[in-house]
């Protein structure tokens, strides 16, 4: 495995269980791979923060995204990524 594999496969092991063969492979990097033992633990903790943002209330004045920033953010969303 190499270390893009490994991002890839700590990120999905936050989202669903990675079958064994991958999870063993990725035990075996991240033994040997510093920087990936260090982006599993930021990208964990990061996973934690944002769940936990996400599950506190917003007060009810909280401003919001008018409804042009949110036309303009959806009209940007379905353009294709540029070629290159």
């Amino acid at each position: 495995m190499i270390c893009r594999q490994a991002a890839e496969a700590i990120s999905r092991a936050l989202d669903e269980p990675l079958p064994a063969p991958e999870r063993l492979d990725l035990w075996v990097h991240t033994l040997f791979c510093g920087p990936c033992r260090r982006f599993r633990r930021q990208l964990t903790r990061l996973h934690a923060e944002c769940a936990a943002a996400a599950s506190e209330e917003v007060p009810a004045d909280t401003p919001g995204l008018s409804d042009a920033a949110r036309a303009r953010i959806a009209a940007a969303l379905e353009q294709p990524p540029p070629a290159g």
